[in-house]
């Protein structure tokens, strides 16, 4: 070996291959995280939800109506209509005197069950609404009409057609 050092070098073969890693691998990462976000290969389809509004006063319901337009609050844009609102007296959780806890209703404020009917793009965890707002079961959900904003609970959701 007379003292020489073996130099490592990379020729274009090598380099090839390190290149298509790199590309397969960035690739990896644009399809795990933006088209799944955006819904990018989901097919369209018409979706029924159903948001629980708690606790609300029943003047909300002059507010609020079968047919309304509902915007997103988030990015204004327009999520679909309303089909159809379900009222129910308020529950409430109570203490009882021995110490116990019950539930109890009062006619001072409503529950309200507001479905709204919408495109979607779904997944095997729930719903994609417009592309970007994903909406499941027991999620969050925001939205606002022309004369009021809605704080609720998504309780259901349905894919109406196949």
């Amino acid at each position: 070996m007379d003292g020489k050092k073996k130099r490592f070098a990379l020729n274009a073969l090598d380099m090839l291959i390190i290149l298509t890693v790199i590309a397969f691998a960035v690739g990896y990462v644009i399809k795990a995280n933006v088209v799944s976000r955006l819904g990018i290969g989901y097919t369209s389809r018409d979706v029924e939800m159903t948001v629980r509004l708690e606790h609300e006063r029943p003047i909300k319901l002059d507010y609020l109506k079968v047919g309304d337009t509902v915007w997103n609050t988030d990015t204004d844009k327009k999520i679909g209509t309303i089909k159809k609102i379900e009222t129910k007296n308020a529950e409430y959780f109570i203490d009882l005197i021995d110490g116990g806890f019950g539930y109890d209703e009062t006619d001072v404020r409503v529950d309200l069950s507001v479905t709204i009917e919408t495109k979607g793009k779904e997944d095997e965890e729930g719903v994609f609404l417009l592309g970007t707002r994903h909406v499941s079961k027991g999620s969050s959900f925001n939205f606002f009409t022309e004369l009021t904003v809605c704080y609720g609970t998504v309780i259901d959701v349905k894919v109406l057609t196949e």
